[in-house]
């Protein structure tokens, strides 16, 4: 679940998310939502929408390379292809990156 506030109004956005290094391989809708009138949005993803099992375990080589970034974006700014658009002023970044970690 994700919630949005201070939005603009009557926006469709799209929550994503891939691995670094960008662009990344394997983006991810996780998914997607309007804004309302008070700029908030609320997105409420599916179950395992997020593939953990495909990336590194904490005792692969790759692990201290591995992590996840997840971006609010512009929906007209990303297909099933990728990134489409780039208008990062509209965007909400994440403040770090989400590590994989051993099931």
């Amino acid at each position: 679940m994700f919630n949005g506030h201070e939005l603009p109004a009557g926006v469709e956005y799209k929550l994503i998310a891939y691995k670094e290094p960008w662009p990344g391989e394997g983006l991810i809708f996780l998914g997607s939502g309007t804004s309302n009138e008070y700029g908030d949005v609320h997105i409420m993803g599916t179950s395992g929408a997020l593939p953990v099992s495909n990336y590194p375990t904490e005792t692969s080589d790759e692990y201290k390379d591995c992590g996840t970034k997840i971006w609010l974006v512009l929906a007209d700014d990303v297909t099933a292809e990728g990134m489409v658009g780039w208008r990062p002023d509209a965007y909400l970044f994440e403040s770090d990156l989400i590590r994989c970690v051993a099931q």
